[in-house]
């Protein structure tokens, strides 16, 4: 991407995220508000992921998980630990309304590779990986678009083998378990 489409690129971002988040403002507050009453605890998640050229920065979310209870990093559709709030925001994507923020502040692009946590980093080949963190990771693109369910793919979970197969498409998320998976 040159100079001029990097830039032009940057505008769109700019200009979509400060609509999205003045649009749904409102929409987030009641989601904030819904969370607090019902689940208690911080109602933001935030994480660190790799971003452009491997610089680290925090993602914002709303939390979908219950606070206090050990699990593994990534929880698929069914996992206990997601709450009944958790479960709608996850189904409809409205967990990352958050990251419109990441966008604005230029950590983030709206379209691109999802941004990975750096223990997933490790389980991409270095071609794989340099060529994902060429540029700004998306709040969509084509993995996302593919796979609904990013975490039952991360996990090998069945419902994603399922929907790969589905679909017809595959991913270039990697798989923290060793078997083989079309995600």
């Amino acid at each position: 991407m040159n100079r001029a489409e990097a830039f032009s690129k940057r505008i769109i971002d700019v200009s979509l995220s400060s609509i999205g988040l003045l649009l749904l403002t409102p929409l987030m507050l009641i989601i904030a508000v819904i969370i607090k009453a019902t689940e208690g605890g911080p109602v933001i998640f935030r994480e660190y992921r790799l971003g452009l050229s491997q610089q680290l920065f925090l993602i914002y979310k709303f939390r979908t998980l219950a606070t206090g209870i050990e699990g593994p990093p990534v929880a698929p559709g069914d996992d206990p630990r997601i709450h009944t709030v958790g479960h709608l925001l996850r189904r409809y994507h409205l967990d990352e309304l958050p990251q419109l923020v990441n966008v604005l502040r230029g950590e983030m692009s709206l379209v691109g590779p999802r941004p990975m946590k750096p223990s997933h980093g490790q389980l991409v080949q270095p071609r794989v990986l340099s060529q994902l963190l060429s540029v700004k990771p998306g709040l969509t693109g084509a993995d996302a678009l593919a796979f609904i369910a990013e975490d039952d793919c991360l996990t090998g979970h069945p419902a994603a083998s399922t929907q790969a197969r589905f679909s017809g498409q595959g991913s270039t998320a990697a798989s923290p378990n060793a078997s083989p998976s079309p995600c």
